[in-house]
């Protein structure tokens, strides 16, 4: 019978085959057969079942098999939701652990609350908040999910065979099996696609009729969407995703102490809580990973929740908790991400078992310690006294005889050996181990020889030396042939690279570079070409090695450098090639100047500089061979710098260390400078004198061989003033095959002690921690890390030194930094500490430094060997403003992408051939690599615009004031009555929301003749609120009126509050409610007042609600008092509406309901506003809107009649219903609806309105006790303040005496608060026995009896309630506590009555968010002080805004969109915008700018959206309009948004917000008291500020000249001289008393010879100039000579005094220096003070063409216009012209034009002038 049916009914293929199987499972039951006849038949059902229906094969088949085929996928927050269905029990005791675990986390991280340590044991960070594992699992498997096809990366449910799915390929991946599986035989099939849509081809297909697999080898990272089909959609299908890969997970569970234990089981347990305990194998940090998903049994699948981290554990990773619900089958599904920020995704299967297995335990039992030791092991020292004996133990050591481990860094001991914790190895733990591991190839011994040639017909000579050299040089080399066998070639020309290629032998290299370059038929090409882009293209196209050497042999300046000097920085940062620049003088028939000076060779020095070579100039073109072959043959093999220096003056001496190693064979010195000398002296003290190599100008190269270890002193001087100097010091290996290595350093810099190499160069503003490495380097082609062991035995006594030093200010600052390994115990140095690292590439960790922007740090770094010398080595660090290329560079920088292998698709940001160009937004300029920035914007990019000052803080909706506004009349009266019933309990929750949320409460009454009274009075004290609003309803104010004083009320609550002799201001984001039953006063009687208080709540941002009495049995008409209709309203519901609330017109008794709902205004926010004229059918009624991760209540405030709501909540692909226990009505009467849905109370809590109670029926305790019970539960002592708690208190204690939160204080009876406040007992509450209240001599506490409160001792022993609100103050995004609602999309259901007349119905949305929006408007993008509404004459109204979470602003939350809707049913979109950062700001938004003209006059609504930190959606709505910001007063004009005062008026109004031209309030200013005694502002016009005294004339001034002496300029002297006098003699016809003084002052290219005279007559400054012509011959001159520093000199001197408005002429052929631009900028600065004109005569020479010095000119040139100066270019020649046509026209001269001085092309120059202007100037 059994199998007929069953037949029948799977032939049909019923979708409700499970049903109908549970219906024969329950048939078989009912037969009176055995028990084992009942187990065969439903085996046999169950075989029959699979046979038709099919299943699933493979790991994953016991839990796929479980699914119900029909049923999709259940989505859940957590499995433990089923505990409270099949194990009560378990489910309790889980939320007491957690509750217990939530509670002591508070409780220590509140014992600290300024230090925000942690001192819970077991726990850290800042809040408690991460576990600590006990002990440490030393042990981790990375194959522990390993399956034959290798690792499962994703699985997943596709449905009916038709949903798509994107898998993640990450960049270990290979072997990939993509496999579609199917319940029945349907032929399934799968197509993977790339982004780009591209179809991919696997390399192996297997195909059966319920599988399909595709097999590919490889693909590359990234996402792909695998589309699965099918030949029936009947069948159900999973995806399986294996490959195999380096990138694992491993771990278990743990039902034990689940969140600090180590020793995971490989199963959880049944019916039990588990932890999830989880390690990522072979992920380079900072790889981790994020979530945690489970699949499980009968399609329950639990959400991805997020893992947490915990510290000293390999189980890093865990997730409290899960449930396993029923025993069997299910998978983790593990996402993370990897090193470069890349998502990838792993599963697991596990177990859920009875028993899991017990806990591996990491602690070894104890065993009595044996006494008197006979030795010492580990270097311990015995000791014998008194016949016993004791061992002293080494470092690290303990025990009785020094055998066992200390282990340091929370290593853990395990029989004997040290498990060390993440971050550290070694035998004690001692050692730092970086992880991951840097990995870096620094190929020390084979490096690539790399030449970067100009190459042309004049050029033949001179590349047959060089490859002379090179050949010679080489074959020196052959004794090691292997060392230098890599070579690159990079010929060029004109512009353009003809030849880029790498060698593996000499012989190629030697052959192209003949045919190629010594051969070349090339004569094109000028002074000038590409040098650097040939360079650049070396690094391109070479393969290089850590220890590589370029060399660039040019007879060219490079005119490319600004292109392509970035991208070498960049690429040489990861390789270091040292860079050589040989510049050979051009041929004569060239014409090329060759200046040392020239921007080109300025690029090279720069270049080389950084890297740690050189650029020098060869004269003599026949010693090319000698200069290269030189350098060469002294450098490149195996030689290590060892000390670096680059002085812009050496005149004054240097002294310098450099510490030689006792295997040292040979020191090098390279210098460059003018009469340079060197000094040595040897450890000795004997002086040593290097053997000269090299000599060549400036150039040298010098040897000492066979020195002796030691320290040796170095002092370079130099005998030219002001010559700069380089210097480089070279440990070499003189062509000899030494058995002893020789050592390499290498630095890189790192952020933590624990991680290894991050980036290769320093970065600007950030802590940078150098981090360095040794190597020892063998002739035998190996190489060692050298270790810190390799020193000797010492090996906790290493020492490392580390300085640096770069030139600021024209100083050389020194910086030095120690590292230092003793037991751990490290060296402080500038409050940092160094470290030994064994366990990292780089193994030396030194604190941290700050740098500047562009600028070379020196650096100097000594090893302590264990022969007691110092290694020291010494490089350049360059200090950039990003991060340069970190890795090997290639053709594209910056992050750019090789496309189709030609073009670079570049980032933003970045553009060029190679992306090798930054781009600066808003007007900034590239400089060396980073964007200067002009004023007002900042970012890397200039992208971010600033405020100059930062505006006032936004309050956030804290420390506000609450008003209420009732009307005292007969009809408010009832009002007042319905508000005492509940008020008390409203005034309790307000304080329950947050302690810092609303200050003071103020009470206004009014009626018709005004406002009758007035209570101020502060939260924490309502005593006095309530007793004025009890006496007003027991008031009888007589007769009823039609019209009460309500913007009276208003008024007085904005205008009239006093603070003692100060107006109390009505604070931002108050709560204003006002209850009325009358209509106000027509709007043409108050139409002034109407609008102020209106206005003046907008700006404040109020929140108001009015709440109208109306009779809704009433007709029509007659519903409100004396007939008012609901349109005499408008003006109440326009402030209500602009103030982010609503009017309510409610019946009889719904105002005591009403108000329940201004609690959870706290935080409260609009999301959404809706209209529809029909909500009565489906389509019409839906609200849709998004819930952030900080929502913890959702409220639905609807106008409509007969309006019902419900919520649902969007669950996977479907909406649910939210639960009925989470839905609290406020209000609900025939025309509003008010819902509030928040989580439910947790179970053993009671829900009473918005509130929660517990009560256990069996607790009894004291006063004290029952405090402390529900202190610890999160709330207080329950209250009695209204008739509904009365009767539930009475009703659960069932007439047993129970507490109350009642406490005799200070002379009256207080109710506890849960925020620590009391709050007097209102009037109309009390329900005292005898109903007279208790003086407190019976008893200072209270209980409740048969709903009759008694006075008694607080020792007795009564039952206990406690209640706490439903907010939670203190509630974080899913949190433990889940006071949280789950985020995402929601919408409302909202129906009106079919049969009312009105169809209609306005819905809001408010959510009660922790995540709040402020905003405003302002004209200017960097203004910070926004307006609460937009400006109606101001085309430029940007809204800027900021996002918080609580009273903080928060970074993580952002805004993205700005929209403007209209404020009425419709919600058109009148404009849209994007909102961007700004830096420096309160408002850190801004948005473009918005129309004011769109919104027609009306309101309108601003929508903010935005994302949360969690990734959701969050939208908040706000009123606003458009208006006038200003009043002009005082004769003020009012033009684009802005007044514009008239004289002698300007400030801002300190009782008008907007009254702007207001009399400057300065005391005994003359302008006050001019005002004060005047009629008009005409009388005025003459009067000033006390008077100056000054005066002003052209005459009795100075004429300076300012001479430079040198052998440019005494010719120009000479010819100058004999034009002086009958110049002065012009001067003096034309303005005879124009000159007084005359003075000289002179100066000389090293400063010493310069002076200042002072003369009384032109005869004897004409004398003194003669006598200067022979003394400026012998004198050297330069391109740059130091102007700056004589202005300063003249500056300086007494004769200052008559510098204001005198003439200063220099006479110069150079031009200013520019090398230190704060002496530059102080100079300028005493301009201001002395206010001369200054005139400059340059002369003209052929040794400084002024083409090459354009630039300096150029600045200097426009400062002296500042000056009303001007440069004048003459020569020698005509130096005597020059003078005598410049000097007289500069009487009092005014300047009317200015043009650029260099370039005279199309200067058209328009001057305006007066009829008085002189007809001969």
């Amino acid at each position: 019978f059994i199998i007929a049916s069953l037949f029948r009914s799977l032939h049909s293929r019923s979708t409700d085959h499970f049903e109908r199987l549970s219906c024969f499972i329950r048939v078989i039951n009912s037969f009176q057969c055995s028990p084992a006849m009942r187990i065969l038949s439903a085996a046999l059902l169950a075989a029959l079942t699979c046979a038709v229906y099919g299943s699933f094969r493979g790991e994953f088949e016991p839990i796929y098999n479980t699914w119900n085929p029909s049923e999709d996928a259940i989505l859940v927050d957590d499995f433990a939701h089923l505990t409270q269905i099949f194990h009560p029990q378990e489910h309790e005791e889980e939320i007491v652990r957690r509750k217990r675990n939530v509670d002591e986390t508070a409780r220590f991280a509140a014992a600290a609350p300024i230090s925000k340590e942690c001192n819970r044991p077991g726990y850290t960070g800042q809040y408690c908040e991460f576990p600590i594992c006990e002990s440490f699992n030393p042990v981790s498997d990375p194959d522990q999910f390993l399956r034959d096809e290798g690792y499962v990366i994703d699985l997943t449910d596709l449905g009916n065979c038709t949903r798509v799915h994107k898998i993640i390929v990450d960049e270990t991946m290979y072997d990939i099996h993509i496999e579609v599986q199917s319940l029945e035989n349907v032929s399934p099939q799968l197509t993977v696609m790339d982004s780009n849509g591209l179809i991919g081809t696997p390399d192996r297909i297997v195909q059966e009729p319920d599988r399909y697999i595709a097999v590919y080898s490889v693909l590359s990272p990234g996402a792909y969407s695998v589309q699965p089909t099918a030949t029936s959609i009947d069948s159900r299908c999973i995806l399986t995703t294996t490959a195999q890969t380096t990138l694992t997970i491993s771990g278990g569970f743990q039902t034990d102490e689940r969140d600090r234990s180590d020793f995971p089981n490989e199963n959880a347990g049944a019916h039990q809580f588990n932890s999830i305990l989880l390690t990522l194998h072979g992920g380079r940090a900072p790889a981790s990973l994020k979530t945690v998903s489970v699949v499980g049994p009968d399609n329950y699948v639990l959400r991805p929740r997020v893992l947490d981290k915990r510290y000293g554990c390999q189980y890093e990773f865990y997730f409290d908790s899960l449930f396993c619900y029923e025993r069997g089958s299910y998978a983790l599904i593990v996402d993370g991400v990897d090193f470069y920020g890349n998502l990838f995704r792993r599963v697991a299967p596990f177990q859920c078992v009875y028993q899991p297995g017990p806990t591996t335990s990491s602690i070894a039992p104890s065993t009595p310690q044996p006494n008197n030791p006979t030795s010492c092991a580990n270097g311990g020292v015995l000791l014998e006294s008194e016949g016993k004996t004791s061992c002293i133990c080494q470092d690290h050591w303990t025990g009785y005889d020094c055998s066992k481990a200390v282990c340091v860094n929370s290593g853990t001991l395990i029989a004997g050996k040290c498990f060390c914790s993440v971050g550290f190895e070694g035998v004690h733990c001692e050692q730092v181990k970086c992880e991951p591991h840097s990995n870096h190839g620094f190929g020390v011994d084979r490096p690539t020889l790399v030449f970067v040639i100009r190459a042309r017909v004049q050029q033949k000579e001179i590349l047959q030396q060089v490859q002379e050299a090179i050949d010679e040089v080489i074959a020196n080399l052959q004794f090691d042939p292997k060392y230098l066998s890599r070579f690159h070639l990079v010929l060029f020309n004109d512009h353009e690279v003809f030849r880029s290629k790498s060698y593996e032998s000499i012989q190629k290299f030697d052959s192209d570079l003949f045919s190629y370059g010594v051969n070349s038929r090339d004569s094109d090409g000028d002074c000038n070409d590409n040098v650097m882009e040939a360079l650049a293209t070396a690094f391109t196209d070479a393969s290089l090695t850590q220890g590589s050497t370029v060399y660039v042999i040019t007879d060219a300046m490079a005119d490319d450098e600004t292109k392509y000097a970035e991208s070498i920085l960049q690429m040489n940062s990861y390789w270091r090639a040292a860079i050589n620049f040989i510049y050979i003088q051009p041929a004569p028939e060239m014409e090329c100047t060759g200046d040392l000076s020239d921007p080109g060779f300025r690029a090279f020095d720069d270049i080389a500089n950084r890297f740690g070579g050189l650029a020098w100039n060869i004269q003599d073109r026949t010693k090319v061979k000698y200069v290269l072959y030189g350098h060469m043959n002294s450098i490149l093999y195996k030689s290590q710098l060892m000390l670096t220096v680059d002085r812009d003056e050496c005149n004054k001496g240097l002294g310098k260390v450099i510490q030689l190693e006792q295997n040292t064979e040979t020191i090098v010195f390279v210098s460059r400078g003018r009469d340079f000398h060197l000094e040595m002296t040897a450890p000795d003290g004997t002086k040593v004198k290097p053997r000269m190599i090299v000599q060549e100008g400036i150039f040298t190269v010098t040897q000492w061989s066979s020195p002796l270890p030691g320290t040796y002193m170095i002092k370079t001087t130099s005998d030219t003033p002001s010559a700069s100097c380089n210097l480089r010091a070279y440990q070499s290996s003189f062509h000899t095959l030494s058995p002893d290595p020789q050592t390499e350093t290498y630095w890189a810099i790192t952020t933590d002690a624990d991680t290894d190499a991050m980036m290769y160069q320093p970065l600007a503003g950030t802590d940078n921690h150098p981090v360095g490495t040794t190597i020892y380097a063998w002739f035998n082609d190996k190489f060692k890390v050298f270790h810190i062991e390799d020193f000797g035995d010492d090996v906790d006594h290493s020492f490392a030194f580390l300085n640096m030093y770069a030139v600021r200010n024209g100083i050389e600052t020194e910086v030095a930094i120690l590292a230092r390994n003793r037991m751990i115990k490290l060296l402080q140095v500038y409050a940092s500490n160094g470290l030994y690292r064994g366990g990292c590439a780089f193994q030396f960790y030194f604190p941290s430094f700050r740098c500047r922007p562009n600028e070379n740090l020196h650096y100097e770094f000594n090893l302590r060997n264990d022969y007691g010398f110092y290694i020291q080595r010494a490089g350049v660090m360059t200090c950039f403003n990003y991060i340069p290329t970190p890795a090997a560079p290639t053709d594209c920088r910056n992050g750019g992408v090789k496309y189709n292998n030609e073009t670079c698709l570049c980032q933003s940001h970045y553009e060029g051939e190679h992306c090798e160009n930054l781009i600066c937004e808003n007007g900034g300029t590239m400089v060396f690599g980073s964007c200067q920035c002009p004023s007002g914007w900042t970012g890397a990019f200039c992208e971010y615009p600033q405020c100059p000052t930062s505006g006032p803080i936004p309050s956030y909706g804290y420390h506000a004031d609450m008003a209420f506004l009732v009307e005292v009349s007969e009809k408010g009266i009832e009002q007042i009555n319905q508000m005492m019933n509940t008020l008390p309990d409203i005034i309790r929750d307000v304080g329950s929301q947050h302690t810092d949320w609303i200050d003071r409460l103020v009470l206004i009454g009014y009626n018709s003749d005004g406002v009758v009274g007035m209570v101020d009075t502060p939260m924490t004290n309502p005593k006095k609120f309530f007793d004025t609003l009890f006496e007003w309803s027991n008031s009888n104010p007589g007769f009823e009126t039609c019209h009460v004083q309500i913007w009276n009320a208003l008024d007085t609550l904005l205008n009239d509050r006093k603070d003692g002799d100060k107006k109390r201001v009505l604070p931002d984001r108050s709560i204003v409610n006002i209850i009325t039953a009358t209509m106000p006063y027509k709007k043409d009687d108050v139409a002034p007042l109407i609008t102020s208080t209106s206005e003046e709540l907008l700006e404040r941002k109020a929140i108001t609600n009015v709440f109208v009495y109306k009779n809704w049995n009433a007709a029509a008409v007659g519903d409100i008092q004396c007939g008012g209709k609901e349109s005499d309203f408008d003006c109440l519901n326009q402030i209500a509406r602009r103030g982010d609330g609503v009017m309510y017109f409610l019946g009889n008794g719904d105002l005591a309901r009403a108000i329940r709902m201004i609690p959870t205004l706290f935080s409260s926010s609009i999301v959404y506003k809706f209209h529809s004229d029909d909500c009565s059918t489906a389509a019409q009624r839906v609200v849709y809107f998004p819930v952030d991760a900080y929502t913890q209540t959702i409220t639905a405030v609807v106008s409509g009649e007969g309006a019902t709501v419900s919520l649902m909540k969007k669950e996977g692909y479907y909406y649910t219903t939210f639960p009925d226990d989470g839905r609290v009505s406020i209000l609900e009467d025939p025309r509003n609806v008010v819902i509030e849905f928040r989580n439910p109370c947790e179970n053993d809590w009671a829900p009473i309105s918005q509130s929660c109670a517990y009560y256990d029926y069996a607790l009894s305790k004291t006063f004290q006790e029952a405090s402390d019970l529900c202190e610890s539960m999160g709330g207080f002592m329950v209250d009695d303040l209204n008739g509904d708690k009365t009767y539930w208190i009475g009703s659960v204690l069932n007439n047993k005496r129970g507490w109350l939160g009642l406490i005799f204080l200070n002379g009256q009876w207080m109710w506890q608060q849960d925020n620590g406040n009391y709050m007097p007992v209102p009037p109309n509450t009390a329900q005292w026995t005898g109903r007279e209240t208790p003086d407190g001599t019976t008893g200072t506490c209270a209980y409740f009896y048969m709903n009759i409160w008694y006075p008694s001792t607080c020792d007795e022993n009564y039952s206990v309630i406690c209640q706490k609100h439903m907010f939670n103050r203190n509630n974080q995004p899913s949190n433990l506590d889940d006071d949280d609602i789950s985020p995402g999309k929601y919408y409302f259901l909202v129906q009106t009555s079919s049969g009312a007349a009105n169809k209609g119905c306005d819905v809001e949305v408010r959510v009660q968010s922790d995540l709040n929006v402020e905003y405003g408007f302002v004209d200017d993008l960097r203004k910070d002080k926004p307006h609460p509404i937009a400006n109606v004459d101001s085309n430029n109204n940007l809204i800027v805004s900021t996002v918080s979470l609580g009273k903080a602003q928060t970074q993580s939350s952002v805004l993205q969109y700005v929209q403007l809707r209209s404020d009425d049913s419709s919600s058109t979109l009148l404009e849209a915008a994007t909102n961007s950062l700004r830096a420096g700001c309160s408002f850190n938004y801004f948005s473009q700018p918005l129309n004011c003209g769109l919104t027609d006059g009306k309101d309108f609504s601003v929508v903010m959206i935005g994302e949360d930190d969690t990734g959701n959606t969050f939208q908040r709505y706000s009123t606003s309009l458009c208006s006038k910001w200003y009043v002009c007063q005082n004769g003020g004009v009012y033009s684009n948004g802005q007044c514009l005062c008239a004289d002698y008026f300007t400030g801002e109004s300190e009782t008008n917000a907007r009254g702007r031209c207001v009399r400057t309030e300065v005391a005994s200013h003359p302008m006050e008291l001019a005002l004060a005694h005047s009629d008009s502002l005409d009388q005025l016009a003459s009067s000033c500020d006390a008077y100056s005294g000054a005066t002003f004339s052209n005459e009795g001034k100075a004429i300076v000249l300012v001479i430079e002496l040198s052998e440019n300029t005494a010719d120009a002297i000479d010819k100058m001289s004999t034009y002086i006098g009958p110049t002065i003699q012009l001067m003096n016809e034309r303005h005879n008393e124009w000159i007084e003084k005359f003075m000289v002052q002179t100066f000389t290219l090293d400063g010493t010879d310069g002076e200042l005279r002072s003369f009384n007559s032109a005869y004897e400054m004409e004398t003194y100039i003669i006598q200067l012509v022979d003394k400026a011959r012998p004198l050297p001159g330069a391109c740059q000579m130091p102007i700056w520093k004589a202005l300063d000199n003249l500056f300086d001197s007494p004769l200052a005094q008559y510098l204001p408005g005198s003439e200063v002429l220099i006479i110069a052929a150079g031009v200013p220096m520019d090398a230190d631009l704060a002496a530059i900028h102080a100079t300028m600065e005493k301009f201001d003070i002395q206010t001369p004109v200054v005139d400059y005569l340059h002369i003209e020479t052929t040794t400084c063409p002024i083409d090459d010095w354009s630039k300096d000119l150029r600045d200097f040139a426009n400062f002296l216009s500042s000056t009303s100066g001007v440069v004048f270019r003459t020569s020698h020649s005509l130096i005597g012209m020059a003078f005598s046509a410049l000097l007289p026209s500069r009487c009092a001269p005014q300047r009317l034009s200015y043009s650029d001085p260099l370039n005279c092309k199309n200067n058209d120059i328009f001057v305006q002038v007066s009829c008085s202007f002189p007809s001969d100037n």
